[in-house]
């Protein structure tokens, strides 16, 4: 299993992406999301198989980053 680490733009919050390859492609094992030293979202058992290491990677920051906007968001949901 493959481990990709980075920091949004803010340096606010970290992602960790947990990964593996297959015969048929590769496969996104967990996403997690921190926020300072706490967890704030973790997803396990992603469906999809993507062709490309870096199609994978992309797509999963685009999903924390989409988890993020919305975490961001949501105390104005509710004003």
């Amino acid at each position: 299993m493959s481990i990709f680490q980075t920091v949004d733009s803010s340096g606010n919050f970290s992602y960790e992406l947990r990964y593996s390859h297959h015969s048929d492609g590769w496969q996104m094992n967990s996403i997690s999301i921190q926020r300072r030293d706490h967890q704030i979202f973790s997803k396990k058992n992603l469906a999809g198989v993507y062709r490309a290491e870096a199609v994978l990677l992309e797509q999963g920051v685009n999903m924390c980053e989409a988890v993020i906007t919305r975490f961001n968001l949501k105390p104005l949901l509710h004003a």
